[in-house]
């Protein structure tokens, strides 16, 4: 091995924590709130195309499918206090897989009661 192929190989720390964070990743909790979350998050804007803003709720249902809503920008806006904003509720189903979504209604971003 010449020095420089050492600089393309990962130094031990590097490997370490590379173990650390796939380990970290299996241990993560599946069926949690947070792991349907971080289902919806990664899955729903490549389905859509849309970026979501926020998730205004999760929950769970009878029979292991979570229910997460979702905040997404349907339009943006010059001033961004007038986005097009929407609702939509997504089903995730106990493999973290979006099984379907529903757009629930649209709103102004600068609306207060949206």
């Amino acid at each position: 091995m010449t020095p420089d192929d050492s600089a393309d190989q990962p130094d031990q720390k590097e490997k370490d924590e590379q173990s650390n964070q796939q380990s970290r990743t299996k241990k993560s909790k599946t069926g949690t709130a947070a792991w349907a979350t971080a289902a919806v998050r990664s899955q729903f804007p490549e389905l859509t195309g849309r970026e979501l803003e926020n998730v205004t709720g999760v929950s769970k249902g009878d029979d292991s499918t979570w229910t997460v809503g979702v905040e997404v920008v349907e339009m943006r806006m010059v001033p961004d206090s007038t986005d097009v904003l929407a609702h939509y509720e997504v089903q995730v189903d106990e493999d973290g897989d979006i099984m379907g979504y529903r757009r629930k209604g649209r709103y102004l971003r600068g609306r207060a009661d949206g």
